[in-house]
């Protein structure tokens, strides 16, 4: 990876989720999405990746769709199995569940989502309509501005 003009390096974050087809790639598009506005998009290199993902999966069409109505771009996107070199290259990974974390075997720079927040996983939407991955998105923006507000931002 190529360094900034400032000669540091960006911070790599990891969202980690099951399948990598709806809350990891929406938490990805989302905390892109705040970090450009806030004008940092430079200064961090953000990813996804799935414990049990099949290779090249397109995001779920219900996902993209409650991107779109929180006004957030999704990325093009081919879903990732999660592999050992993602998780030492990355400098922050993030969960959407303390048993994906517990899978992980824990370390220093993973956390679940809920332990940067309100206490609460982020559950899985699959199959279970737009209205569900609606709240869902919106439950990651609310979890990701606080995750900017109180550890990226400082």
């Amino acid at each position: 990876m190529t360094e900034k003009a400032d000669g540091k390096k960006p911070v790599k974050i990891l969202f980690v989720c099951t399948g990598n087809t709806c809350r990891s790639p929406m938490a990805q598009a989302v905390l892109k999405d705040i970090l450009k506005r806030e004008g940092l998009g430079g200064n961090f290199r953000i990813s996804s990746a799935g414990l049990g993902a099949a290779a090249g999966e397109p995001m779920q069409p219900d996902a993209k769709t409650a991107l779109g109505r929180l006004g957030v771009k999704a990325h093009a996107h081919k879903s990732r199995r999660l592999t050992a070199a993602m998780l030492k290259t990355a400098d922050l990974i993030i969960t959407m569940t303390l048993a994906q974390k517990q899978a992980l075997a824990g370390g220093a720079k993973i956390f679940c989502i809920a332990e940067l927040t309100d206490g609460r996983d982020v559950p899985d939407p699959i199959g279970q309509g737009a209205r569900v991955y609606e709240l869902t998105a919106l439950e990651l923006k609310r979890k990701l501005d606080i995750i900017y507000k109180d550890v990226l931002s400082k």
